[in-house]
């Protein structure tokens, strides 16, 4: 994905500007909603309410990726290595994709024995 304004409807409730946007907001008919070349425009048709608090200053965040490590193990924020394809390179944190959960990412970190 190429970096767009785009609202955070789960963990930020507020406009953001990234990547990481969900893949259902490039369909067809979902993109002039979801995704905008501006935060202004982002900010006018999601959080019109929020006024100069629009748009969030920090960075986007992957919606299920954040609550991810919580949801293993409450007290650990632990970063992890994992492949980012976007990239073509290795990051490193806890803002990687959901999919690739904590089994995923320990598989790539320690392979079995073997191979």
């Amino acid at each position: 994905h190429r970096q767009r304004w785009f609202p955070d409807l789960i963990n930020k409730l507020n406009c953001v500007r990234g990547s990481n946007y969900e893949n259902w907001m490039t369909t067809e008919g979902f993109e002039p909603y979801y995704l905008f070349g501006n935060a202004e425009d982002c900010c006018e048709k999601w959080y019109p309410a929020l006024g100069s608090d629009c748009p969030e200053q920090g960075r986007a965040v992957n919606p299920e990726a954040e609550d991810e490590p919580w949801h293993s193990a409450p007290y650990s924020m632990q970063n992890y290595y994992f492949p980012d394809f976007e990239t073509n390179n290795c990051g490193f944190g806890w803002d990687y994709p959901a999919w690739m959960g904590k089994f995923f990412i320990w598989n790539i970190s320690f392979p079995p024995s073997g191979l």
